[in-house]
């Protein structure tokens, strides 16, 4: 989910918090969601098995907070891409 997704999430819909979840070895997947300013919570899931391997499911939250705390500098880092 990006930058107009979160802002639908909360701002539209008056979602309190945001999770997401991806798997260890997806590293891409875990900078952008550090970049939106998701903090790493305890996983809820048992390790999957992907492409022979076992890997852990990392859990994300946003907070609306959070969110309304980040929104203009991630709105100017949009802007300057």
């Amino acid at each position: 989910m990006g930058f107009l997704g979160l802002e639908r999430a909360f701002e539209t819909l008056g979602l309190k918090e945001v999770h997401a979840e991806t798997l260890e070895a997806n590293e891409r997947s875990i900078r952008y969601h550090g970049r939106l300013g998701f903090e790493s919570i305890p996983a809820r899931k048992e390790p999957v098995s992907r492409q022979g391997r076992v890997q852990k499911v990392l859990s994300f939250r946003l907070t609306k907070e959070n969110w309304l705390g980040n929104k203009q500098s991630l709105k100017e880092g949009i802007s300057r891409s």
